[in-house]
């Protein structure tokens, strides 16, 4: 991890000024980082049950491990099984703490929440989806008042909720533009530090402090 971080942020590799060491020892020494490795479930099998073992060299370091309930279950039958480790697993949420989440939002959800409740087959699908804490998150940010004013009921065909691929897409497609939007120039945003730094570099990669 902290050759990673030598390699990846340069900056990183200087000299700590308490402690010796570098910044990202000191960092990864005062427990600052907290890794999180998502995606293990999509590496080959092979290679699954190698990643396993080297994290199990060091049990007692703090790290998330992100993948499918599923994958996680075949990876343990098969024997590759992380030491002290505690298990979390997501489940869907409650359709009314999604409607309050959403109800939030200065925007006019009512028609898509009272669907949202509703026990026809276009409302499952719609619960399908929302009821997903990241579709529900995308949803709220999508359609919120970063979202450039755009009308949630479009997640609905003529009152009905759409089937479940085209809401998630709707969701999907929604999302882009709140979240790669760029400032124009001379606006507070591009004025800050670090995004003027961005900017110069024509980046947005979250490495705009290297050296």
């Amino acid at each position: 991890m902290v050759r990673w971080l030598h390699e990846s942020y340069s900056k990183l590799s200087q000299p700590a000024s308490a402690g010796g060491g570098t910044l990202a020892q000191w960092l990864m020494a005062q427990g600052r980082l907290l890794p999180v490795l998502d995606g293990l479930d999509e590496m080959h099998e092979d290679f699954q049950e190698e990643a396993f073992a080297e994290l199990n060299r060091e049990p007692g370091r703090p790290l998330v491990v992100a993948m499918r309930e599923s994958a996680f279950r075949e990876v343990t039958v098969d024997g590759s099984v992380l030491r002290a480790a505690a298990v979390v697993s997501l489940h869907p949420l409650e359709p009314t703490d999604v409607a309050a989440y959403l109800a939030r939002a200065p925007v006019e959800w009512g028609t898509v929440l009272r669907r949202l409740c509703e026990d026809d087959q276009g409302a499952r699908h719609l619960r399908g989806v929302l009821t997903n804490p990241l579709m529900a998150a995308l949803a709220h940010r999508a359609y919120g008042p970063k979202g450039g004013g755009r009308n949630p009921a479009e997640l609905l065909e003529d009152g009905r909720p759409s089937e479940v691929p085209a809401v998630e897409t709707s969701c999907w497609t929604a999302s882009y533009p709140p979240a790669t939007r760029r400032a124009r120039p001379g606006s507070s945003r591009a004025r800050s530090p670090y995004g003027t730094a961005r900017n110069r570099r024509r980046s947005d990669s979250l490495a705009w402090a290297r050296t």
